[in-house]
């Protein structure tokens, strides 16, 4: 069986992961973050 997953990256606020969120939910997907090594300043 295949299984999807959803990769985010968010800089800011937060939108980006709202919304893969709920891609995430409509496709009962797994989802991952995408993370900095060294954080943006």
């Amino acid at each position: 069986m295949k299984r999807t997953l959803v990769i985010y990256y968010s800089f800011s606020n937060g939108n980006t992961k709202k919304i893969a969120s709920e891609l995430q939910k409509a496709l009962d997907a797994d989802i991952a973050e995408i993370e900095t090594v060294v954080p943006y300043l």
